[in-house]
């Protein structure tokens, strides 16, 4: 397990890994569904609705709401912008996305048997997750390099020697081992000389998404109970881009570059349980429990350092490539617990609020050969409940409604974190529009999060605020 990599998400301290760990726990765990326009547009407040078919993916009791059958298919555009500030540097780099982020069919089943009027069946794709994102960091920096942190990482292992074979850094001769003081040390630790111009770039791209089968009844028209199995996939790729030139002359290190390469592909399955009780025909309330998500996984990385080095017999270009690794670990996500309630004002007009409550302290990494003892103490210590609450409003005027919506998604971290504040906001709207049985739907998100982000250990924070637009679209028809 020598994987080194960088990754971004929310994370306090160390970002050179040596190993899968609580950031790879929370990557895979933290999500922010994306579902079908109308499901968007009001900010995904649709626990106590239902008749949605994004809601198997969040309280599966709502497909029993239906009474005719439903066939949708959704699409997002996103644009994602991160402004970054190092070091007093500042850059700005945007991404962008194109997607499905819902689709499927409902089977509204008539049941007329002791009080059950439905038994619907369900099937659905909701995305959970888009990874497309990328970021600059640009900086002089005065006090530490990427090269200590590799030197510290080989010198605190458990077997330094094999550390150092397979680290690229060493490889490039960027790293070497200093008999003086008995271990590994780099040329700006050695002439205690720290000046240097360092351009850092993360790129990442991927998608997390959810095949839901449901099945939901229908009791009486007051109470609709549902179960969900899910399906989870997680396509995940990372490329970290690092350059430093040192401004001192004296040193032998004229320049440092290095690639670092992650691809993560990981399969899970869940379960989802949910109510809807209608209290009257203003009032609806709702409740669903999701189970963690038991996932397996594969990561493949390697390191690629090129290092210009100015020997007393010449000039070299040295390479170091750290070998391919392969890894298999396994995940279990947190537990979620959500709390609904509606106010449906005849059909004119929708009100709905969801609450939920995501156990991240919770989460637990495994693997046939390694305990991750310490790990899953690190998510113990440095985890804390996420807390979500979202509000959506829908008004209707003949065959065209108006939406709106908003969601705070809370830090995750402990409140002694560099990112306790790290909390995100969505704000949302849209349109729909009903011909018949067909129907058409359009929604547009803003999403704003600020984070801190650290390159490796010891580097001085960068801040990235991160702006997201999204798009939806939304064809479908009942039948």
């Amino acid at each position: 397990m020598n994987r080194i990599f960088l990754t971004i998400v929310f994370v306090q301290s160390v970002l050179i890994l040596s190993a899968q760990n609580q950031v790879d726990a929370l990557r895979y765990s933290q999500f922010n569904q994306m579902g079908s326009a109308r499901y968007n547009a009001m900010g995904g407040a649709f626990g106590a609705l239902g008749a949605d078919l994004s809601v198997m993916a969040s309280n599966p009791a709502g497909i029993g709401v239906y009474r005719k059958s439903d066939f949708g298919f959704s699409l997002s555009w996103s644009l994602n912008e991160v402004d970054s500030k190092y070091l007093g540097s500042g850059s700005t780099i945007n991404s962008n996305s194109c997607r499905p982020s819902n689709a499927g069919f409902v089977i509204a089943q008539p049941a007329n048997s002791n009080g059950w009027k439905f038994l619907n069946y369900g099937f659905s794709y909701n995305q959970l997750a888009d990874y497309n994102q990328a970021f600059l960091l640009v900086g002089r920096n005065t006090s530490n390099s990427i090269l200590d942190a590799e030197a510290d990482k080989i010198n605190t292992d458990v077997n330094p020697e094999n550390a150092a074979n397979n680290n690229g850094y060493v490889q490039a001769d960027a790293v070497f081992y200093d008999s003086i003081i008995g271990g590994y040390s780099n040329d700006f630790e050695i002439n205690n000389s720290y000046d240097l111009n360092q351009n850092h770039r993360f790129s990442s791209t991927g998608y997390a998404g959810e095949y839901d089968f449901s099945v939901s009844g229908n009791y009486n028209d007051v109470l609709f109970v549902g179960g969900t199995f899910g399906i989870q996939h997680i396509n995940y790729s990372q490329q970290v881009y690092h350059k430093e030139d040192p401004n001192d002359e004296a040193l032998w290190l004229e320049s440092l570059e290095s690639n670092d390469y992650l691809y993560s592909k990981g399969n899970g399955v869940n379960f989802k349980f949910g109510f809807i009780y209608k209290v009257n025909q203003l009032i609806r309330i709702g409740g669903a429990v999701h189970t963690p998500t038991w996932y397996n996984f594969r990561d493949d990385y390697w390191t690629d350092v090129y290092a210009t080095i100015e020997y007393p017999e010449g000039r070299e270009f040295n390479t170091g490539k750290s070998p391919v690794g392969y890894y298999n670990w396994e995940l279990a996500s947190p537990w979620h617990f959500l709390g609904n309630a509606a106010l449906v004002i005849g059909k004119s007009a929708i009100l709905s609020a969801e609450y939920e409550y995501v156990g991240y302290q919770g989460m637990k990494l495994s693997a046939y050969d390694y305990y991750f003892s310490e790990e899953n103490k690190a998510i113990e210590n440095l985890y804390v409940a996420g807390h979500t609450v979202k509000i959506g409003g829908e008004y209707r005027i003949g065959m065209v409604s108006l939406r709106g919506g908003f969601g705070y998604y809370g830090s995750p971290f402990q409140s002694t974190s560099a990112n306790a504040d790290a909390f995100k906001l969505v704000y949302s709207g849209g349109v729909g529009v009903v011909l018949g049985s067909l129907y058409f739907d359009f929604s547009y998100q803003y999403a704003n999060s600020k984070e801190k982000y650290f390159m490796y250990n010891g580097a001085s924070a960068a801040d990235l605020n991160t702006t997201n637009n999204r798009f939806s679209t939304t064809i479908g028809f009942r039948f």
